[in-house]
């Protein structure tokens, strides 16, 4: 994304685009010639490997969220900073953002009572209080403006409004997160290939 990439363009699969093909090239770059992960960061977990690394200071950056700063306030074992993902052209940092539904039965007569707890769920009262108690990011703009004076935050809300978020809406995704999962990580490999990767996954979600 902070290439200019993106899984769709115009509303149809780009994962193979040359910005994406160009962004992993860069990230194989980093592994295999700079040197600058662990052996093979393909293979490696966020949040059982690289998070561990970084909380014992063995990792000097990581790709974090909010609950890894948490836990690195409660801890109190090294001192870091947060920043937005760095770009290529100096542009807005674009970040990435998950999905979760809130789903209810398509049934005759239940549609006010879905309304009143739509309602209920996302007034500012209610769900910024669930935000804060579970150590999330605001959703709402009412959210980002109840939070805007916390200092630890304003990293995150900054670039919120850039966020991109996975297509779930498309019901290829789950076939495509799953070939992403088991392959993404060979293209940065000494012998991976980012271009053949990428052509093999935008195959995968074409054919649907």
């Amino acid at each position: 994304m902070n290439n200019g990439g993106d899984w769709k363009t115009d509303g149809k699969w780009s994962i193979n685009s040359a910005k994406n093909v160009e962004t992993l090239q860069f990230l194989k770059k980093l592994a295999v010639d700079d040197k600058v992960t662990q052996n093979n960061p393909g293979k490696t977990n966020r949040t059982d490997g690289a998070f561990a690394l970084f909380k014992t200071g063995k990792a000097g950056m990581v790709v974090g969220f909010s609950p890894l700063a948490g836990d690195l306030d409660k801890d109190k074992t090294v001192s870091y900073g947060v920043a937005p993902m760095p770009t290529k052209d100096g542009g807005a940092p674009q970040t990435y953002g998950v999905t979760d539904y809130l789903m209810a039965f398509k049934k005759t007569g239940n549609a006010e009572a879905i309304k009143a707890f739509y309602d209920l769920y996302y007034s500012p009262d209610q769900v910024n209080t669930f935000i804060k108690a579970e150590g999330f990011l605001p959703v709402t703009k009412t959210g980002l403006t109840a939070f805007a004076s916390d200092a630890s935050l304003k990293v995150y809300l900054d670039t919120l409004p850039n966020v991109h978020l996975t297509p779930t809406d498309d019901p290829t995704w789950d076939t495509v997160k799953l070939a992403v999962q088991q392959n993404i990580g060979t293209a940065v490999a000494s012998d991976g290939d980012p271009k053949k990767v990428l052509d093999d996954l935008q195959k995968t979600a074409e054919k649907g």
